[in-house]
């Protein structure tokens, strides 16, 4: 586990030198199908962890892409609940015994493992498994580059701090969260290049590979003294790559006009009664992920197409609109984000490649 010593105590010596919304950062819209009735109806069941579908907001974006297809195709659609969380390929070998056409799981570790074990077993039954990858040929893998948007985050939050210093954390010290802070530190570091500028970023040592890490997906009350010293070191726009937002925090980051950049949903949706501080989120367009897995398997083109990844160019991950920041921001920065963009969807432009942005 990288330490989370890099914050509070020694964040004023950690200070790193970090080298109109627009078509390309808004998704494109789903395809519209109408139902065929000379189409043999699926049946697809989504597969949730227990006590998740209510909390996780992914969950629920799941789910409507799965009723956003239901709409337009001909399938049948079931939530499928894992109740015993030990033994969760007990569950899915009973789903998987059910003659449904497609077992989609949402959730962790835990589920990939027992899909991964249940599909070796049941090698006739298709599955798809989101944020995780795996390698049995009937699984078909839903994951996102989230470096690409969190690259645009970071222009976009060196772009408009008035302090110029910009901050983050993160949760668990997995390669799906680290992907969104070295996009982010690489989006910081790009726009000193660019602009001849000196932001600073607090939380995420990109060089070191280093940062503020906690060991949990969700929002804690350890953030609140973190977000504090961040204010008091200067930092003026927040990433915090955790699931839930602490609405404590939040509140905090209101009366001290921090702006906050979202992950994985669009939080000023989420999270109204905060407008103002929500300058944008970096979003992972699950829905239409599912809504395209789910179209796939009814046109019998799931095999053929192979796994899928959301990036920029297919509309799968992006930037979500600056609501209540819109004005604010320079329409020459705006411009900028709607080159980078485009340089990242051409492959010109790698937001992995820090060797690139000193």
């Amino acid at each position: 586990m990288r330490p989370i010593a890099l914050i509070i105590a020694t964040m004023i010596g950690i200070l790193v030198v970090a080298s109109c919304q627009t078509t390309v950062l808004t998704p494109p819209p789903k395809t519209t199908i109408e139902k065929t009735p000379t189409l043999d109806t699926k049946r697809v069941g989504i597969i949730f962890e227990n006590g998740e579908a209510e909390t996780n907001p992914l969950y629920q974006l799941a789910q409507t892409g799965a009723e956003d297809a239901a709409n337009v195709l001909a399938i049948e659609v079931a939530p499928l609940v894992i109740q015993r969380q030990v033994n969760a390929t007990a569950d899915l070998e009973g789903f998987a015994s059910q003659d449904y056409d497609l077992l989609i799981g949402v959730g962790t570790q835990h589920m990939h493992r027992a899909i991964e074990s249940t599909a070796q077993a049941n090698p006739e039954q298709r599955f798809a498994l989101i944020d995780q990858s795996a390698d049995e040929p009937n699984v078909r893998s839903v994951q996102f580059d989230m470096a690409q948007p969190s690259f645009l985050a970071g222009y976009l939050a060196a772009g408009v701090s008035a302090n110029g210093v910009v901050c983050t954390h993160g949760s668990l010290d997995v390669p799906g969260v680290i992907d969104y802070l070295e996009g982010f530190a690489n989006g910081v570091r790009y726009y000193n290049m660019q602009r001849s500028a000196d932001v600073g970023m607090l939380g995420w040592d990109q060089d070191a590979q280093m940062g503020a890490l906690s060991d949990s997906f969700q929002s804690s009350g350890g953030e609140r003294k973190l977000v504090l010293g961040y204010f008091e070191a200067g930092c003026d726009v927040f990433f915090p790559v955790t699931h839930t937002i602490n609405l404590r925090l939040a509140s905090m980051a209101q009366d001290h006009e921090l702006a906050i950049i979202g992950i994985d949903i669009d939080w000023f949706a989420a999270a109204p009664e905060f407008s103002n501080i929500w300058l944008t989120s970096v979003q992972k367009n699950l829905d239409q992920a599912m809504f395209n897995t789910i179209a796939a398997l009814v046109y019998d083109t799931l095999d053929s197409e192979g796994d899928y990844m959301g990036t920029l160019a297919n509309g799968g991950v992006g930037l979500a609109p600056f609501h209540f920041w819109d004005e604010k921001i320079p329409n020459d920065l705006k411009a900028e984000l709607e080159d980078i963009a485009q340089l990242i969807i051409d492959e010109k432009l790698d937001p992995r490649d820090k060797t690139h942005f000193h």
